[in-house]
């Protein structure tokens, strides 16, 4: 029996702090959250598509500038976002929000009225007010119930005829903003969640006019470039789905502003320069050209990712190799747009047969070759899909909705009054607490203000 009451007593003293811990544990956790956003902007973050290989050259190259990299990798702060540690608190804060959630529902929607005034909460006992009416209590007492009837909803009542407690609820505006506040983070804490762990991004892919590119992960989605606009930092691409309900059109992607196709976001990143290059000999008859490594080819298609990047084309029945050069510009040599070195060796010397800088599509004649050199635009595209970005920008909104109607209509108070006197005055104490949002203390005394005046006008 005594072990029975034990755990009731503990049980009790739990609901009853309730109130306390929840919002502290959530505020909390909100803020491990914000933490953890502001480190992903603060310290570098491994991209996502990297292979395990890829991400050892990447964390040695950090290493170079921030010695202790492999320790803040180690502890997962160069990859927050697929770090168990913030998963785990995202979800420990989405649950954490829905039983706030549920219990400023169950306060405010389902109140059942008792015989008995419950107990103080610890928040209502931290401070109280009191006043003093010069009125008989017997007269006061209808006073009494007539303005607690104003402000709010009395949920129990204690009469004696020495005097009378009482316990109040009032602001469904405060229900229904607490409702879409809490409602609103789950949503797009939900969204973020989903987003990380369904989601997937490929690494940026080189692209040129022709060139088809399959996006994979699932998709039966095939993107090729179909021209780009240099100057307008435009690109049109063709996108085509296979299968059920084939589809294809051309869609333009402008450089900064994502394009969603068939619930995928394609990403400009930026253009490239590149060359055509094709080797025919006096006849005209194609010969062929080979990049190393590679298979020969008619043509073969070059782009230069970076300024200054050098890249080597062979002609192997011939002997020859051609080095190519690309730059953004060059001003020291009088180019402020994009020009291009080409050398033709041949194999083993080191003094060139032809060397000169092009701009423009030209023809090249080496020894019985020509060298037909064609300037063209790539771009490099990246696809990525965020299956809760919908869920995320809902949330937003319902919390926006929410906060504003927790404002405007005001907080769930909860109020204990007592009244005890006798012929010759009435001292009345209040006690109270709001359960909106965490913001106790500057609506309670508001509360106990518009509780004054209501007392002045009656007495």
């Amino acid at each position: 029996m005594h072990e029975t009451h034990t755990t009731s007593t503990r049980s009790m003293r739990f609901f009853t702090l309730l109130p306390l811990l929840l919002p502290i544990l959530f505020g909390t956790l909100l803020l491990l959250l914000l933490l953890f956003g502001i480190l992903t902007h603060v310290l570098p973050q491994s991209p996502p598509y990297l292979t395990p290989h890829q991400e050892e050259i990447w964390l040695l190259s950090l290493k170079q500038r921030l010695p202790y990299a492999p320790l803040l990798y180690r502890v997962g702060l160069l990859h927050i976002t697929r770090a168990p540690l913030f998963r785990a608190t995202l979800l420990l804060t989405i649950l954490t929000a829905w039983v706030h959630w549920t219990y400023a529902m169950y306060l405010g929607l389902w109140p059942r009225r008792g015989e008995h005034v419950p107990p103080l909460s610890p928040v209502a006992a931290e401070s109280g007010s009191t006043w003093h009416v010069p009125r008989a209590l017997d007269q006061f007492r209808g006073h009494v119930q007539t303005t607690l009837k104003r402000l709010g909803r009395v949920m129990a009542e204690t009469p004696s005829p020495q005097e009378a407690r009482f316990f109040l609820r009032r602001g469904w505006g405060g229900v229904w903003g607490s409702s879409g506040y809490f409602l609103g983070v789950i949503l797009a804490l939900l969204g973020i969640y989903w987003g990380l762990t369904r989601g997937w991004m490929t690494p940026p892919v080189m692209l040129t006019p022709s060139q088809p590119w399959s996006v994979g992960h699932g998709t039966d989605i095939q993107v090729t470039l179909h021209s780009v606009d240099e100057e307008n930092r435009r690109a049109y691409i063709f996108v085509h789905r296979n299968g059920p309900g084939e589809k294809s059109r051309v869609y333009p992607l402008e450089q900064g502003k994502d394009l969603r196709v068939h619930g995928i976001h394609f990403r400009y990143v930026d253009t490239l320069i590149g060359l055509s290059l094709e080797a025919t000999n006096q006849e005209d008859t194609p010969l062929p050209l080979q990049i190393p490594g590679g298979s020969a080819e008619r043509q073969v298609i070059l782009l230069f990712p970076e300024s200054g990047r050098e890249e080597v084309v062979l002609l192997p029945m011939h002997g020859l190799h051609i080095r190519t050069v690309g730059y953004t510009s060059l001003p020291e040599h009088g180019y402020d747009h994009p020009v291009f070195l080409i050398q033709v060796f041949r194999d083993g010397e080191e003094k060139p047969l032809y060397s000169a800088f092009v701009e423009q599509d030209t023809r090249i004649d080496v020894e019985n070759i020509r060298l037909n050199v064609h300037r063209i635009a790539g771009i490099r595209i990246q696809a990525f899909y965020r299956p809760g970005t919908r869920w995320t920008w809902a949330g937003l909104w319902v919390l926006l909705l929410g906060s504003l109607v927790a404002v405007l209509w005001g907080p769930l108070y909860r109020l204990w009054v007592q009244v005890y006197g006798d012929e010759r005055g009435v001292i009345i104490r209040a006690w109270g607490d709001v359960y909106n949002m965490g913001w106790h203390k500057p609506a309670r005394r508001s509360m106990f203000e518009h509780l004054e005046k209501l007392w002045q006008r009656t007495s």
